[in-house]
């Protein structure tokens, strides 16, 4: 085994001091500082081990100066195992503050994602093969791929390091095993010679409360490349820096250029954070790098502002696997693109900038999710104006694109939940707005005029909403080829083509409402034909005075209803095998006949319907259902329906009423015809519902209670009835019935055999004539007898995350969902303990039993004790207890998931109070959800299995 190279031992109560960087054997340490607390000390440890496998080689290759990482179904998979020679102990007083993984590689791949994780046994560098590598262990580290270094956030990996006392190294592989494969990376290994592989270890003193704001800028003057670790205010320019401008080398400063340029030579990055939180750039000039500002992974909290960024080759600002910065107000001119957020970058907000004159895109978002891009300015762009590649939940709003030589704004590669708002996008050179092969998208309140292609299309593109936007005076209006989109309230007038295009793969998209006027073609075209259930809704448009038909649909399957085609030269609406939804206007046409596949009247349907009742219920009568059936005098009506003065709600004929109440009741239904006219003197049928007598007693089942022989001279019974509303009455040891609610429970039992009755009696007063029974017998001793409870939740319910204020507590399922930032699920189940811990008995065992018949699998469910006290009809994800203590964990599937709850069972004991558990996903934010049966289910319920045992 090899021997990790060790620190010098500290004395008590010191710790280092200085920044270190473990060599390779032969190469002597930095010095070392002690002081008589901790400092903030960075490691850097080098390889002592490193070899890569592959599936498809089974030979050793340990002395390689490439370690090769790969997904690679067809051929074979390949993976990378590096170990360091890590420092024996963390510094006295101090804790692993970070701790970051780099590897070496110039085969960056765009998007590619790949994971580092701990490896779990020992192995050697000259042996370890595919079948013999190591398993491993713990959570699993990722890192977007790039040229140059790549670097994995490994802090609990190392942490876990030195709390077991192994030192085994990381496994690292491509995310995309076990898919359609991944890019081949080839990074140097530590026999390369030249960057080798890196472990980097920051020891630091435990943190205490929220770190101190920046630091005021002090004057001083820079040199090219220089590492900035306090505020500076820059008193000179810089010129030609054949690397780096400046890189900053701290957490929390600001670097004030004070209207001063940062000059380059068309490489490397004019201001460079790698990792650093907090930061602030401001005022002044960065010009002809390759990038002029670019944030790293881990560098949050970043502000960049009020920069000129010229002349960078590759993009203006980049943010890369980077949350939470904020880049606004900066000019930028003449540069490959504009702003990047990629590869993983979240929670950035771009607001108020300006950028003229770029070669790429304007704005690049890839792979990068829950970003806010408002208020800025593109004019004269070479590329699209805003373009999302894998990118979800984004928000562009309140944006300008103007005369760029491409699209405006385009979605594509499953770039999903996107909301485009109220943007101005102007001449450019293809599709104001283009959404491709992506869903869920919300485009509302565009305006988009005089482009060379349709002002929006919507291209492989579903369940979206397309509303209140003007796309006049483009080539064309909108172009869908997409299902299930909402299409509502836009202004599709005045293109040289068509205003509304429905193509070929265009089924169940709903157009309403929509106005496509003085179109050089035809108003709205739908050129596909759609299966029953699948066609189009066009409804409520204005489609007038364009140069060929109103609506045109070539083939059918569509419905067509309460649209009006005026003045159009062909047909106002032409739509032979289409459905007549009724409704529709048309005059004035240049076919004499108006309309063809429709009906069409020439001026608005403004009769209502009369609504007639055929059929109800006698006018008295003992039942507590009801059927109607009804009708209307014009047909294609629609029906609203009102019980007992109730709100008027969409209905059908029959409609029925089940549960009814002894006493008084009137139904009424008015029609609405296929104009919206609406029937102002409702049908109505008034009848009595007859009270039935209840002489049926009800049925009393004990739900749990101790077990047969036990040691306790305590005893909990929970128990319910088979009728809503029933009372119960306990006796104990055969004495007189009286009142009791479930749970019940006694405490001071005698040694001996007891015997407990429960009876229930039901709101019409009638009584279970033969009580549920539970027999047991108390063994009181010096030694513990071994005894089984099995406890039934007394309380649960779930919380959503989406909903946070609406309770969930009545529910037959329990959710437990990670489905987004803003859409996850728990569930809180709580169980009527009972009163202490047999006397000379331990918790043996507790064991959490919840059942599911719709779960994801592979994921990794989580049970906490919840700290708090909660209500089933009450508890909302808002007021949710707090949590305490560790978790336990139980993977998901279906029937009984089951979690070991001995440590939180003994906690409830300890602090005598008992508020149950939460149960959650352990990584919320992802696409999944399981769904538990809750103790209104009535079957397989949640459940709390307690043994007690000898100490």
């Amino acid at each position: 085994m090899a021997i990790p190279l060790r620190l010098p031992r500290l004395a008590a109560g010191l710790a280092l001091a200085a920044i270190l960087v473990l060599q390779p054997p032969g190469t002597p340490s930095a010095a070392v500082d002690v002081s008589t607390e901790c400092q903030a000390t960075t490691i850097t440890a080098f390889a002592e081990a490193d070899a890569w496998v592959s599936e498809s080689n089974s030979s050793t290759t340990g002395s390689d100066s490439t370690l090769n990482v790969e997904a690679n179904p067809a051929h074979g998979n390949s993976r990378a195992l590096v170990r360091f020679a890590m420092p024996n102990a963390v510094p006295e007083g101090c804790v692993v503050e970070s701790a970051r993984l780099r590897l070496y590689t110039l085969l960056g791949s765009d998007g590619d994602r790949l994971e580092a994780v701990r490896l779990a046994a020992a192995w050697s560098e000259g042996s370890v093969t595919w079948s013999s590598q190591p398993a491993t262990t713990g959570p699993t580290a990722l890192a977007w791929s790039s040229d140059g270094y790549l670097r994995w956030t490994v802090t609990s990996q190392v942490q876990a390091m030195y709390e077991t006392g192994a030192n085994h190294g990381f496994l690292v592989s491509d995310a995309a095993e076990g898919t359609d494969g991944g890019a081949m990376h080839g990074f140097n290994s530590k026999e390369k010679g030249e960057s080798p592989p890196q472990l980097v270890i920051r020891f630091a003193a435990p943190p205490s409360g929220e770190p101190p704001p920046p630091a005021p800028p002090v004057p001083a003057a820079v040199r090219c490349g220089q590492i900035l670790t306090q505020s500076t205010l820059v008193t000179n320019n810089l010129s030609g820096c054949l690397g780096d401008g400046l890189v900053i080398g701290a957490p929390r400063i600001i670097v004030d250029l004070d209207g001063h340029t940062i000059d380059g030579t068309g490489l490397g990055i004019g201001v460079h954070n790698d990792g650093y939180t907090d930061v602030t750039v401001r005022n002044g000039t960065v010009a002809d790098f390759d990038y002029g500002v670019r944030l790293m992974p881990e560098s949050s909290e970043n502000v960049v502002e009020r920069l000129m960024l010229r002349l960078n080759q590759v993009a203006a600002i980049e943010v890369f696997d980077a949350p939470d910065n904020q880049i606004r107000d900066n000019a930028l001119d003449q540069n490959g693109s504009g702003v990047e957020l990629v590869n993983g970058t979240t929670g950035t907000v771009v607001a108020g900038n300006t950028i003229t004159t770029n070669g790429g895109a304007g704005f690049m978002l890839r792979d990068s999710d829950a970003n806010w891009l408002e208020d800025n300015t593109m004019v004269g762009g070479g590329d699209l104006g805003f373009e999302l590649e894998g990118s979800n939940w984004n928000t562009v709003i309140g944006n300008t694109v103007t005369g760029n030589s491409d699209g405006g704004i385009e979605l594509g590669e499953a770039s999903n939940d996107n909301r485009i708002e109220s943007n101005t996008l102007m001449e450019s050179g293809d599709s104001g707005i283009l959404v491709s092969d992506s869903d869920r998208s919300h485009l509302i309140g565009n305006t988009v005029h005089r482009v060379s292609d349709n002002g929006i299309g919507l291209d492989g593109a579903n369940d979206s909403v397309v509303r209140g936007n003007d796309v006049r005076f483009n080539s064309g209006g909108f172009g869908v080829d997409g299902s299930r989109n909402l299409i509502e309230a836009n202004n599709a007038s005045e293109t040289t083509g068509i205003g509304i295009e429905l193509g070929t793969g265009a089924f169940e998209n709903h157009v309403v409402g929509n106005t496509a006027n003085a179109n050089s073609q035809t108003g709205i075209s739908l050129e596909g034909e759609a299966d029953p259930g699948l066609g189009n809704l066009i409804e409520g448009n204005t489609a007038s005075a364009n140069r060929v038909d109103g609506i045109f649909a070539a083939m059918g399957g569509h419905t067509i209803t309460a649209n009006v085609a005026r003045d159009n030269a062909g047909w106002g609406i032409s739509a032979l095998g289409s459905i007549d939804g009724g409704g529709n206007l048309a005059s004035g046409n240049g076919q004499r006949a108006q309309c063809s596949g429709v009906v069409c009247r020439a001026t608005a349907d403004t009769t209502p319907p009369e609504t007639t009742v055929g059929s109800g219920p006698a006018v008295t009568t003992s039942s507590t259902s009801a059927t109607f059936t009804f009708s209307a005098s014009e047909p294609g009506s629609t029906f609203q329906c009102s019980l007992d003065a109730a709100a008027f709600t969409g209905c059908t004929s029959p409609r029925q009423y089940t549960g009814l109440a002894a006493g008084a009741h009137q139904f009424q239904v008015r029609a609405i015809d296929p104009a919206g006219n609406v029937d102002a003197t409702p049908a109505s049928h008034s009848w009595t519902v007859e009270p039935a007598a209840d002489t049926t007693p009800p049925e009393t089942t004990i739900g749990s209670g101790p077990a047969a022989t036990t040691s306790s001279t305590s005893a909990t019974f929970t128990f319910s009835a088979s009728e809503p509303g029933s009372t119960f009455q306990c006796s104990l040891d055969a004495a007189a019935f009286t009142g009791c609610t479930s749970p019940r429970q006694y405490t001071g039992l005698a040694a001996g055999t007891h015997q407990f009755q429960v009876r229930a009696i039901d709101p019409a007063g009638n009584v279970d004539a033969t009580p549920a029974g539970h027999s047991w017998t108390v063994e009181v001793g010096s030694s513990c007898g071994a005894s089984t409870t099995t406890l039934a939740a007394t309380a649960d319910a779930w919380v959503e995350q989406n909903s946070p204020t609406n309770n969930k507590g009545t529910d037959s399922v329990l959710k437990v969902s990670s489905k987004g930032p803003t859409d996850n699920s728990r569930a809180l189940v709580r169980f009527a303990l009972p009163a202490s811990v047999p006397q000379s008995c331990v918790i043996a065992s507790a064991t959490l039993r919840l059942y599911s018949d719709s779960a994801r699998t592979g994921r990794t469910l989580q049970v906490h004790r919840l700290a708090g006290s909660w209500t089933e009809n009450g508890v909302t994800w808002t007021n949710q207890p707090v949590t305490a203590g560790t978790a336990a964990t139980t993977t998901s599937g279906n029937g009984y998931r089951e979690w070991n709850v001995v440590s939180h069972v003994q906690a409830t004991y300890d602090t005598g109070t008992s508020h149950g558990f939460l149960i959650r996903d352990a990584s919320e934010n992802q696409d999944a959800e399981q769904s538990f049966h809750s103790r209104e289910k009535g079957e397989n319920l949640p459940q709390l299995v307690i043994r007690f045992g000898p100490a």
